[in-house]
């Protein structure tokens, strides 16, 4: 507060001149953080030394008549309070004149201030010359040391009083005069240490009770009134020091006239401090209801911001479900294998007839299959995993909460638009809901592969992790490789011909216990061969099955997926064309090291369509 601050005498020559230049300065460079810092230090000195004088006009007012001046500047509610100042200075000055010479003020020059009260308490209590904390004098100290802390700290109060550096000074300046008294009359700090204490503490409750409800106008008005009863005790303790000889003042001043003296104050005080009390009670549980009130209101409307969301978020579904719906696969014309109908005979393409000059002997081997034979044989075996179509079927229905990414649907759309074979791997984040969108989207485009009846192998790895809870890896993955070759012998022609071994014994590695993972993967190479030459291939929450912990698995799940990216390169005669899709929660590594290696390309969104926004799609080679 300006209060702690002493007067500064006329700038002086120099320090005109400094700021003159300081001035030219912020004209010239304005930019400069140099000439910024100066002339925010000169601002700041002028604007200190002019409250600083205002100061001291304000303190003029005490000498004048305080009704006649509160009837032209003062609005009404303010006339009590200045009249009590004036009646403090008052007394003030009369008991000043019955203490010794050297302990008097001028009263008319400088206004007192909180570090003048700092340092008259200071000097009184070295005269005390305490030796253990725990007696009288240590104990009067310390009672005045923290009234010196409270005036510092109640700058709360003070601003709802109007020319509070005025006032302030004025109480400043009176607790000035009594601590001051007591460097030669100790009694007289006996009497009062016990008021001073217990207003002290008050004065930090009420500046903490203000901080809270500041903007209260009911406590402005009894913060006001207790500072008009402070300072009428005040004046009555100065009063009656003063009402006789100097001699006879200390003789009969004791601590039960003192508490005859404070106790009509006191009652007073603590009647308006009770006032004070309920007022921030009421002002508490008016702010409790105003929360409790818009509380509810946010409650209410977060209610209609959710059901306008499920509305929109349904909206935005069935728009996704028919944008997947209306995607058309394009696959190569022309079939890959001749069925066979009617007598069975050894079916080749004709460029593979042999010349009539080429040696019979020279053909390769081939056999004749029907389908339904090698289902059966495939029937024989225990442990053959089980079709996701019934659990597919279930989660069909919530494809309508589909939030499609538009990045993920644009290069969705070019995949199933495009003639030639096509490896996608669509990550969304980790941590989301089952099912999430990529499961949805995944189901989505199974469902339209069969809509077009398109030759289809697919594999979720959520799905059989809710089936058989957490298992062995390793355990996972060969369901998951047997359950690709069931598909295949399901997707072969009725009846057809070929030199590739599809004996029992072979088909047997449809067994999940059977054979390693290495023998699976030629059988599904072979399969492949014979399947149509468009073929799609789907799998979701690839994530599930990764550990990069356990190399000896990392390996093994490399080679699927090496092997369904690289379908086409392994036949290259027939000319196959097969579109993969892996979508996943998350990042996986062998398919980052496989978006590396071109292998596939990688699209992503960083948020859940399903939580929030979606960030803008990247796409990765």
């Amino acid at each position: 507060m300006t209060c702690q601050m002493q007067l500064s005498e006329d700038p002086g020559p120099s320090t005109k001149l400094v700021r003159t230049f300081c001035d030219q300065l912020a004209l010239d460079a304005p930019e400069d953080s140099l000439v910024r810092g100066l002339a925010t230090k000169v601002s700041y000195d002028r604007e200190r030394e002019q409250r600083l004088i205002t100061l001291q006009n304000e303190w003029q007012w005490l000498f004048r008549d305080a009704r006649q001046f509160a009837q032209m500047a003062v609005p009404d509610e303010e006339v009590q309070l200045l009249d009590k100042s004036r009646a403090l200075f008052q007394a003030w000055d009369r008991f000043q004149q019955q203490l010794p010479t050297d302990q008097r003020r001028d009263l008319r020059g400088q206004p007192p201030s909180i570090k003048l009260l700092f340092e008259t308490v200071q000097n009184a209590s070295a005269t005390w010359q305490d030796k253990r904390a725990g007696t009288r004098r240590g104990r009067l100290k310390r009672i005045f040391a923290r009234l010196c802390s409270s005036c510092e700290e109640h700058s709360q109060l003070m601003a709802v009083i109007p020319s509070d550096d005025k006032y302030i000074s004025l109480l400043t300046g009176s607790l000035s005069a009594i601590a001051l008294a007591t460097i030669n009359h100790e009694r007289l700090a006996e009497g009062v240490a016990d008021g001073i204490k217990q207003l002290s503490d008050d004065l930090v409750f009420w500046n903490k009770q203000l901080g809270v409800h500041g903007d209260n106008l009911a406590m402005h008005g009894y913060i006001k009134d207790l500072y008009v009863v402070i300072f009428e005790f005040l004046t009555d303790v100065f009063v009656e020091w003063s009402s006789s000889g100097w001699q006879r003042f200390v003789s009969s001043f004791n601590k039960n006239s003192f508490d005859r003296l404070l106790g009509s104050k006191r009652v007073q005080m603590d009647a308006i401090a009770a006032r004070l009390d309920r007022e921030a009670n009421l002002e508490t549980q008016r702010r409790i209801r105003a929360m409790y009130d818009d509380q509810l209101k946010l409650t209410q409307s977060n209610k209609d911001h959710i059901a306008e969301l499920k509305a929109l978020a349904l909206d935005l579904g069935s728009k996704s479900q028919r944008f997947l719906e209306g995607l058309d696969f394009k696959p190569i014309a022309g079939p890959h294998l001749v069925q066979v109908s009617g007598p069975v005979t050894h079916i080749r393409a004709i460029e593979d007839v042999p010349d009539t000059d080429s040696d019979a002997g020279d053909l390769p081997p081939t056999d004749f299959h029907k389908r339904e034979d090698l289902e059966k044989a495939i029937s024989s075996y225990q442990d053959v995993p089980k079709l996701q179509d019934d659990e597919l079927g279930g989660i069909l229905y919530d494809t309508s909460q589909l939030l499609l990414d538009s990045g993920v649907a644009n290069r969705l759309q070019s995949w199933t638009k495009s003639d030639e074979a096509d490896r996608l791997w669509i990550q969304g984040p980790r941590d989301t809901t089952r099912p999430s969108q990529n499961t949805l989207t995944a189901i989505s485009l199974v469902a339209l592969a069969k809509r077009h009846d398109i030759p289809l192998i697919s594999y979720f790895c959520a799905i059989a992790d809710d089936r058989h809870g957490a298992g062995l890896l390793p355990d996972s993955l060969a369901e998951m490789v047997s359950s690709l070759i069931l598909q295949m012998v399901a997707q072969l022609p009725s009846q057809f011909t070929t030199g590739l071994d599809l004996s029992p014994a072979r088909l047997g590695l449809v067994d999940k216990s059977v054979g390693s993972i290495s023998e699976k993967l030629d059988l599904i190479r072979d399969l492949r061969s014979l399947l149509p030459k468009f073929v799609i291939c789907i799998i979701d929450c690839l994530q599930i099955l990764e550990d990069r912990k356990d190399r000896a698995h990392t390996r093994l799940l490399q080679q699927v997926v090496y092997c369904l990216c690289t379908f086409d390169s392994d036949h290259e005669d027939a000319k196959t064309s097969t579109k993969v899709c892996f979508t996943t929660d998350g990042y996986v590594d062998i398919l980052g090291a496989a978006a590396r290696a071109d292998a596939l390309e990688k699209v992503y969104y960083e948020i859940d369509v399903a939580d929030g926004a979606v960030d803008d799609t990247k796409y990765a080679n």
